[in-house]
């Protein structure tokens, strides 16, 4: 079973803060363990820049969140998304004009975290 962890940037900072996720009202928070009080704190977060741990790490062992830029062994780079019900990244189809999901669960290539889509906009030209 996976752990289930959020991220997110924290609200005027530039640094993201990882936890339990919760909502209220329109406001993201990420609730994060403080070790010298043995308590819980809700951080304020960008609501956009939230992301959910996919359960697998890249080939250097860093965990792969949603809004990450990825490198494939092909060199092809692309965004972690989470859609019907499984993470991946998106692909052009010629079947219809339709976006294809390729799912990231279970597999047996090179893939390297290389940024985020939050922290390196100059990243965002995917596809290539």
């Amino acid at each position: 079973m996976r752990e289930i962890v959020f991220r997110g940037i924290k609200k005027g900072k530039n640094h993201f803060v990882y936890g339990n996720l919760s909502i209220k009202f329109d406001m993201a928070f990420i609730q994060i363990y403080l070790e010298d009080t043995r308590s819980y704190e809700d951080v304020e977060v960008e609501p956009e820049t939230v992301g959910e741990f996919i359960g697998l790490p890249d080939k250097n062992g860093k965990d792969i969140y949603e809004g990450n830029l990825l490198k494939l062994d092909s060199g092809r780079k692309v965004v972690v998304i989470f859609k019907n019900g499984a993470f991946g990244y998106e692909i052009d189809s010629d079947f219809m004009g339709l976006n294809n999901l390729l799912a990231l669960s279970g597999y047996d290539w090179d893939i390297e975290v290389i940024g985020t889509i939050h922290d390196n906009p100059e990243l965002q030209e995917v596809g290539e």
